[in-house]
């Protein structure tokens, strides 16, 4: 369970390479420095070795020097034609004819405690001329001290830096700890929760939730715009097919009632699955899965099949329709809401447009894909063009009582140019017309 937590487990990794590290560091040292140490005992006993051999022809001198070095507990001895000639007191050494047998010039001798021993033997001219020996006692093991040194304070400089990485951890791991208090607040009615911006390796993480708490938020707006939107406009038509039932059951009815109450009924029913359509348009398409449905069309073609399907109703209004400009274009879009923002726009201007006007259509491309519808209908106020696109937004019925519809025609071109990264521009005036111009 203990090894179950992220910062546990990089704490037992830290720690076990840091204890290799530092064994490896520990032995390093106490062997450079024992090395060292030697070192420098090897080329002070040098030093003498070498005086005594340049005194060795001046008996005087040398008696004196090795007086002189008696108080440094020096063992000095000169061993020459096969015996000791000079042998002072401080000389202990055992073993002697082994040291001379070796080819070795020096030797560390352990001594109990915490000093040690060392020896040094020079030779010179033939082996079996001369060979001098100074010994030193007692030497200070300063390798000792520092290995002991050592050994006390590397666990303590061990629970040191565990306690320094437990702290930098839990600053490294403070992210994902805040991630998962937020993920934790989130609620199908909470998505407030979101992590500040961070410079450090976790930007990305902390990014990428952010973006899906947004993206999340937006889902379920767009669901609950979806239910309200549904309960409020299917509420009406469902009260009238409920009353027109009901007034059928009530008691027998004559074959023309009840064909003018199945009419109302299917007129209504024709009216609700005429909303739910263009509600599940707004609601199929989003930022996320709008490339997925793009396919090269040609907008051309589109554009003159919907055009056909208003010839008859242009003919009952005897509405004057000129295309001023149609070229080819070729496009990566989405086919179903392209058509639906040629089909809203014309369908508006027929529905808004009085008998015997004329309605404008440009469709180019400069730089951009224009598409342009131009009628001579009954306009729109000044203050009414920025609520238009809104979902389920009417201009007074009373304006035009033989015109009708739900509102929803322009919200879906707004979303379907969003969708298609292009703009929307509407200018309208009352009892003069309406222009609408698309780029994309």
């Amino acid at each position: 369970m203990f090894f179950k937590s992220l910062k546990n487990r990089l704490l037992l990794w830290f720690s076990t390479v840091l204890t290799i590290i530092l064994i490896i560091f520990g032995f390093s040292f106490y062997y450079l420095l024992n090395k060292n140490i030697n070192l420098t005992i090897k080329s002070d006993l040098y030093k003498h070795a070498v005086v005594i051999k340049n005194l060795l022809s001046n008996k005087k001198r040398l008696d004196r020097y090795i007086q002189d070095t008696k108080s440094k507990n020096l063992g000095i001895a000169v061993f020459k034609n096969k015996h000791f000639i000079i042998q002072n007191q401080s000389f202990t050494l055992h073993n002697k004819k082994k040291f001379l047998a070796s080819k070795k010039d020096f030797f560390i001798l352990d001594d109990e405690g915490d000093t040690l021993n060392a020896l040094y033997i020079l030779r010179f001219g033939h082996p079996s001329r001369g060979t001098i020996f100074v010994y030193k006692k007692d030497i200070d093991d300063k390798g000792e001290d520092v290995g002991d040194t050592l050994g006390a304070l590397m666990p303590l400089l061990m629970i040191i830096l565990l306690l320094a990485a437990s702290r930098l951890m839990d600053k490294i791991l403070n992210p994902i700890k805040e991630i998962t208090g937020a993920i934790d607040n989130i609620t199908i009615t909470n998505f407030k929760t979101t992590i500040p911006q961070s410079s450090n390796e976790f930007k990305k993480l902390i990014d990428s939730y952010n973006d899906m708490i947004a993206r999340l938020e937006e889902g379920v707006n767009t669901l609950d715009r979806f239910n309200s939107d549904v309960s409020h406009e299917l509420k009406t038509p469902l009260t009238v097919i409920s009353g027109e039932a009901e007034f059928a059951l009530r008691k027998n009815r004559s074959v023309d009632e009840y064909k003018q109450s199945l009419s109302v009924i299917q007129y209504e029913a024709s009216q609700i699955q005429s909303i739910v359509s263009n509600l599940l348009l707004l609601t199929k398409y989003n930022s996320d899965n709008i490339a997925q449905s793009f396919q090269k069309c040609d907008l051309t073609d589109i554009l003159t099949g919907v055009l056909k399907q208003y010839d008859k109703k242009i003919t009952a209004k005897r509405l004057s329709l000129h295309v001023k400009a149609l070229h080819p274009i070729v496009a990566m879009v989405n086919t179903t809401l392209i058509t639906s923002i040629f089909s809203n726009l014309i369908d508006n201007a027929v529905k808004y447009s009085n008998f015997d006007a004329q309605i404008n259509i440009w469709l180019y491309n400069e730089d951009a894909i224009h598409f342009i519808v131009q009628d001579e209908g009954i306009g729109i106020q000044k203050e009414q063009i920025s609520k238009i696109t809104d979902r389920f937004y009417r201009i007074d019925p009373s304006r035009n009582k033989d015109t009708k519809g739900f509102g929803l025609g322009l919200a879906i071109v707004k979303q379907a140019v969003a969708l298609h990264h292009g703009t929307i521009t509407i200018t309208s005036k009352p009892q003069e017309g309406t222009s609408v111009h698309v780029t994309m």
